[in-house]
């Protein structure tokens, strides 16, 4: 005896979606700090393999990553923090890189019907190593582009073809297109039966 799958409801899975977003983003924001604490920690031993002259620590602080440099300013001259008397610091918004966690949670939870933990475990797995990926390339980033003086001095230390452009399409990719895009690809490759059902609907 066969059965016919359910028909897709496009516009119950939409409720859905909206209802399990503010579950899920608000989950998400009440733990962040537990959830970006294995990025961070990833993306400072990749910065002080690549630029151990430059990179001090990355913290968290009141919710926001802070980049330390072992690197200070003084009259207009980058030198060591000693030297200096100052460390050159830079602010950054982690929650920008992470997002895409509660959104895969969200569409999941909104669409499937049987194996909804293991397809959010799998979906998680996937979108950490970009959260890691745009940790540290929004880093390189601020490193590399955040202070004028920051990008001669560094530069000059880092023989490396094309570093610029790496970094800022790196950048590009990392923190502000993949973070949205890769979210809905997971969640077509993993509902891809009903996605299918609703092509054959129309």
């Amino acid at each position: 005896m066969s059965h016919e799958p359910a028909q897709f409801n496009l516009k119950k899975f939409f409720v859905a979606v909206i209802f399990w977003m503010s579950c899920s983003f608000v989950f998400w924001y009440l733990l962040h700090d537990l959830i970006i604490q294995p990025a961070i920690l990833i993306s400072s031993l990749a910065l002080e393999s690549i630029l151990p002259d430059v990179f001090d620590s990355l913290k968290l602080h009141k919710g926001n990553i802070v980049l330390i440099t072992k690197l200070g300013e003084l009259n207009g001259m980058i030198m060591s923090a000693k030297e200096a008397g100052n460390q050159i610091a830079y602010q950054i918004n982690p929650k920008v890189l992470s997002y895409s966690l509660p959104f895969i949670v969200s569409l999941l939870l909104a669409s499937s019907d049987e194996k909804t933990f293991k397809k959010i475990i799998i979906g998680i797995i996937i979108l950490y190593p970009i959260i890691v990926m745009g940790t540290l390339f929004q880093s390189m980033k601020e490193l590399f582009f955040g202070n004028a003086l920051m990008h001669d001095f560094i530069t000059q230390k880092v023989d490396f073809p094309l570093i610029n452009e790496i970094i800022a399409i790196g950048y590009q990719f990392n923190t502000l297109i993949i973070p949205a895009v890769t979210p809905i690809i997971i969640w077509s490759w993993l509902e891809n039966k009903k996605i299918s059902s609703i092509a054959n609907n129309k």
